[in-house]
């Protein structure tokens, strides 16, 4: 017979409504988005100005290196590679300029930025031979911003570069291939010399890695972006000029020829004998100038002399002794393990075993086993027969 007993109300169902009201008043007020939140670039990227084109570089897989010092100018690199000079603040020497110049004969390309702070040597200047000349765009009438961009054409690819020199490219040579020009007139043009070719630019500002980040922030602490990647074609111009290379070489000269580099320069024999001199008069200040070990002037030493004497103090006071403690305890340790005999001897009864082994004076064995050393030489002695006790 069935069961029919009435079910009894389950209070766990009260729970059921106390769950689900709140999870749907959560539901309607409270929603999920998504911000972006940019950081600015990391320290090494800051430092590098060319961080944004090498990057692109090696996406085509050209290698490329920046330097800040002019001094790799010493040694260029094969004529296969790309020497990118830029932000010359100081006129490059004449040996430089020259070296650059047959570089490029070799079949090099060199791209050079021209400006006002490197042309005011005409001995060193680098497009003076290809028949190119710097001039002023202030001198023209314009508006204020038409100097701003230059539109170029190079390679079947068209666009424009946002420039911050005004400066203009004036030349004579008819070999010359205007690359870039604004509303006033050239700032870029390819010169083939030689084997090579020159490509000079009046601002390469345009391969620099965009400023995107400002200092200021809004009122949620992030910062603001200052500029766009995308206004101008900077990248398309650089790749352009850079992709027939197998290695890329950047020189950011911000800085100025040292003295030192003039001077071994252009006046070798005077920097030769000087370094001489200068080599001569520290000896001599060393050997007659010094702490007086005494008042008395016939027993006066100088410099040298002390130092021989304080070397010689503790040489004698610690640091032989302290050399030799270690192995002095090395040497017995394992002379006691291999021959039993030895053990619990004395300084002399083992000093004349060994000597019927080994051969050596007696005394000698226990100078080196228990004596103080007092010279350098003693030291030698002393580790020799240590040496030979030690092969036993």
């Amino acid at each position: 017979m069935a069961d029919r007993s009435p079910r009894r109300f389950n209070p766990a169902w009260l729970l059921l409504p106390l769950l689900i009201l709140p999870g749907w008043w959560l539901s309607t007020h409270i929603g999920v988005s998504y911000h972006e939140k940019r950081h600015p670039p990391v320290k090494e990227i800051r430092n590098n100005p060319y961080a944004g084109l090498q990057a692109l570089l090696q996406q085509y897989n050209i290698n490329s290196e920046v330097f800040f010092q002019r001094s790799m100018l010493d040694k260029l690199p094969p004529v296969d590679h790309t020497l990118v000079i830029t932000h010359v603040q100081q006129p490059l020497l004449a040996i430089q300029t020259q070296q650059l110049l047959d570089w490029v004969n070799r079949g090099g390309q060199l791209i050079y930025e021209v400006n006002f702070a490197n042309t005011l040597d005409p001995a060193s200047d680098l497009i003076a031979p290809l028949q190119l000349s710097l001039g002023d765009s202030y001198t023209a009438e314009n508006r204020d911003k038409e100097w701003r961009h230059a539109a170029f054409l190079l390679d079947g690819e068209k666009g424009y570069i946002r420039l911050e020199q005004r400066h203009l490219l004036l030349s004579d040579n008819p070999e010359a291939e205007l690359l870039a020009q604004s509303e006033l007139g050239a700032v870029a043009y390819r010169v083939p010399h030689g084997e090579g070719q020159l490509i000079a630019i009046t601002d390469s500002n345009f391969m620099n890695t965009p400023e995107v980040w400002a200092g200021g922030k809004n009122d949620d602490g992030e910062l603001l972006p200052k500029s766009g990647i995308n206004s101008h074609d900077n990248a398309t111009f650089s790749y352009q000029l850079l992709k027939n290379s197998t290695s890329v070489w950047f020189l950011r000269d911000d800085g100025s020829i040292s003295l030192l580099t003039l001077t071994k320069r252009y006046f070798p024999y005077t920097t030769f004998f000087t370094t001489v001199w200068l080599c001569l008069f520290f000896l001599y200040l060393l050997k007659r100038q010094g702490p007086q070990i005494h008042h008395e002037p016939d027993q006066q030493q100088n410099l040298k002399q002390h130092l021989v004497q304080v070397g010689r103090f503790h040489w004698a006071v610690d640091k032989a002794d302290l050399l030799l403690q270690h192995w002095r305890q090395r040497v017995v340790r394992r002379l006691t393990q291999r021959q039993p005999q030895l053990a619990g001897c004395s300084v002399e009864d083992m000093a004349s075993n060994l000597e019927q082994q080994t051969g050596l004076n007696q005394q000698h064995i226990i100078q080196a086993i228990n004596a103080r050393v007092r010279t350098p030489s003693e030291l030698i002695h002393y580790l020799r027969i240590l040496r030979a006790l030690w092969k036993l």
